[in-house]
């Protein structure tokens, strides 16, 4: 098993980031919404039912700044970093909330990669719901987050993204997909959108190429 770092704070402290618990409201308009506001929104009310049990199920979780046991490592040269679980997890299993500082979204140029070969909108999740009267919306953590942060793309991850109103506060939380062990690598798909911009280079882990064409060939048999 390959060592992992597990002093993720130090890490933290390391390299220049701040740790937040919770995301960090910048954009001022969206701090003057009441809960009342979020609660009349038609995307809450036609999907109210999913979101009341996402929020009974992981609520307290979120609000108690709940994170699974992780661990920092390097997966390669092309991916850098990467998140590891330090303790095996069960499917539905809660990981955390993806935390960063919540601003309007970015347009963002190819000539803006930095010598580390990133962009700086990499650490960023589009916030889940589009606001009547506001821009676009991002959790941005390249500079204050969590662990999360690391989690890398995959096209076969173990984690998924989900979604529900708290507080008066839309959040994003992690969750597991199916049951993983310690050490393995935590992933998620970050959408097509992600690699849509005619810049980013999507790579493939080892044996993905394999997983697809085995997939399309099931998928072709079944249709």
């Amino acid at each position: 098993m390959m060592e992992m770092n597990r002093n993720i704070r130090q890490h933290f402290f390391d390299t220049g980031l701040m740790w937040l618990t919770r995301p960090r409201l910048e954009s001022e308009q969206l701090r003057k919404l009441t809960p009342e506001f979020m609660l009349s929104l038609d995307y809450f009310l036609e999907n109210r039912e999913e979101f009341l049990a996402l929020e009974r199920l992981y609520g307290n979780a979120v609000r108690n700044g709940v994170l699974a046991s992780f661990g920092i490592a390097s997966v390669d040269k092309d991916i850098g970093l990467g998140l590891f679980a330090a303790e095996p997890l069960k499917r539905e299993d809660f990981v955390g909330e993806y935390t960063g500082i919540v601003r309007e979204a970015r347009e963002i140029d190819a000539d803006e990669i930095d010598a580390a070969g990133h962009y700086p909108d990499d650490w960023a999740w589009d916030y889940p719901v589009d606001i009547p009267g506001l821009p676009p919306l991002e959790i941005d953590a390249a500079t204050e987050g969590n662990p999360l942060r690391y989690v890398n793309h995959s096209l076969f991850p173990n984690l998924r993204p989900d979604h529900f109103l708290l507080d008066g506060v839309w959040v994003i939380i992690f969750v597991a997909d199916r049951d993983i062990e310690r050490g393995e690598e935590l992933t998620i798909d970050y959408g097509d959108a992600y690699w849509s911009d005619g810049f980013r280079e999507l790579v493939l882990r080892e044996g993905e190429l394999e997983k697809l064409g085995l997939r399309d060939h099931i998928d072709h048999m079944e249709s």
